[in-house]
């Protein structure tokens, strides 16, 4: 029989492995690929955290970095963006206004 402490370990583990589990699940499953015309950009900070926004004529994506994606260049990404410019994006998540969520480019590609 496990103690109490013991308990609690377990399920700290397990509660960890379905957090990251369905973290990659997330970002897999609702992978597409958005063509899209920069209309423009900001760096938008909220007290440690920051995050870019990329604003076109369709839809508003952020650009963060993706753990599960192997993505830690959203600096990079977000100054290869031009206003004006069009690009093929692969794009994961989903836009729920409500809780100010977008959807993340994770790659582009200009098109010319």
């Amino acid at each position: 029989m496990l103690k109490a402490s013991e308990k609690l370990i377990v399920f700290c583990i397990f509660s960890i492995i379905i957090l990251l589990v369905s973290g990659a699940l997330y970002q897999h499953l609702t992978s597409d690929v958005a063509i899209i015309k920069v209309a423009s950009k900001e760096r938008v900070q909220d007290k440690d955290s920051s995050k870019y926004l990329v604003f076109t004529e369709k839809e508003v994506f952020e650009n963060t970095d993706a753990l599960f994606r192997l993505k830690f260049d959203s600096s990079d990404l977000y100054a290869k963006l031009n206003e004006g410019g069009k690009y093929t994006c692969d794009v994961y998540g989903w836009r729920i206004s409500f809780f100010s969520m977008y959807r993340n480019l994770v790659s582009c590609t200009e098109v010319k």
